[in-house]
């Protein structure tokens, strides 16, 4: 990778400002000449060796493969995972290199030797540790790099709290019975049909960050989830949180990522007990007591979030379901 150095616009900061403040404005600035996001990796500094630096997008997508088992061409995302895992289990010979989050994880790396040697050749400060911060794919990108490089001495996963995952994939089929449309390119692909294959134990000692728990001994974590998140249970922390070693905080949300207002107060008004208001075609219905409810929580739009809380289970599930716009019913 070669650095080089532009001047684009100077802006005026007054009185105190943050890494964040920075940022934002070397955002704005790049936003106005027209820069491409997605060939790029953004640093920005306040008086070294304090450094923020964001990398994306990994993985480089839409990718299409070879022989895909249902012929799909440009995929993204969840779908390069699903195929990535699904080579693995049905090719003995494919190395654990091709499933997903390790070429992930070796781009995290090689941005953390592009920071390094930056700073060094730019500001002779040498950077010695690092905090990642992830969403998602990239939450998971940031546990497996805490594993596997010791610069790194503390992260923040976000929405990414699926460790143990073969105990916690069957946990959300017992408690969806299904699974969630995060999940369709995995059950088109019959991987969620495979989770008791020894093959998927293999998988999982490579990409199951609790496989790495002892590495974590010495890194701070602090875990934040979304109690209304499309991939993961809300209770995932249920089957790894006691085990994870270290120091560790986790953080639950009642929101969910993109639509905050109709799971939040969902969700807000299940755990206190409180009354649960919700809109339909633009006018607001009769609440339903929550201790009692069972029901449905509708919002104008193509979203229905709805929460239960069976007799049989001792911890609270808040869903998101995908639906027809309730304002037409």
């Amino acid at each position: 990778m070669n650095v080089t150095e532009e001047s684009v616009e100077i802006v005026p900061m007054t009185d105190t400002y943050t890494g964040d403040d920075i940022f934002k404005n070397m955002v704005e600035a790049l936003n106005k000449i027209g820069a491409i996001w997605g060939k790029k990796v953004n640093l920005a500094t306040d008086r070294p060796p304090r450094v923020i630096a964001v990398l994306r997008p990994v993985p480089a997508q839409p990718l299409t493969f070879y022989k895909h088992p249902l012929g799909r061409e440009n995929i993204t995302g969840y779908d390069i995972m699903a195929y990535s895992w699904w080579r693995f289990m049905n090719d003995s010979d494919t190395p654990p290199h091709w499933l997903l989050q390790f070429p992930m994880v070796k781009a995290t790396v090689r941005a953390m030797d592009t920071v390094t040697d930056y700073m060094m050749k730019t500001y002779r400060k040498n950077i010695t540790q690092f905090t990642l911060a992830g969403i998602s794919m990239g939450g998971w990108a940031t546990w497996l790099t805490a594993a596997v490089d010791r610069r790194v001495v503390a992260i923040i996963p976000i929405g990414m709290d699926l460790l143990n995952f073969t105990e916690n994939f069957h946990h959300q089929f017992r408690a969806y019975c299904g699974w969630s449309y995060m999940w369709r390119p995995f059950y088109e692909m019959n991987i969620t049909k495979e989770l008791d294959n020894p093959r998927f134990s293999v998988l999982a000692s490579h990409v199951d960050p609790l496989a790495y728990n002892k590495r974590y001994t010495n890194i701070s974590k602090y875990v934040i989830i979304a109690s209304g998140d499309e991939v993961s249970m809300p209770d995932n922390s249920h089957y790894y949180f006691l085990q994870l070693e270290g120091e560790k905080n986790l953080n639950l949300m009642l929101a969910h990522c993109s639509k905050v207002s109709s799971t939040a107060s969902t969700c807000q008004a299940v755990f206190s007990s409180q009354s649960i208001g919700w809109w339909a075609g633009g006018k607001r219905a009769a609440p339903v007591k929550a201790p009692e409810w069972n029901g449905i929580a509708h919002e104008a739009g193509s979203e229905v979030g709805w929460a239960y809380r069976p007799s049989w289970l001792t911890r609270l599930h808040c869903i998101l379901h995908h639906g027809d716009n309730p304002a037409r019913q």
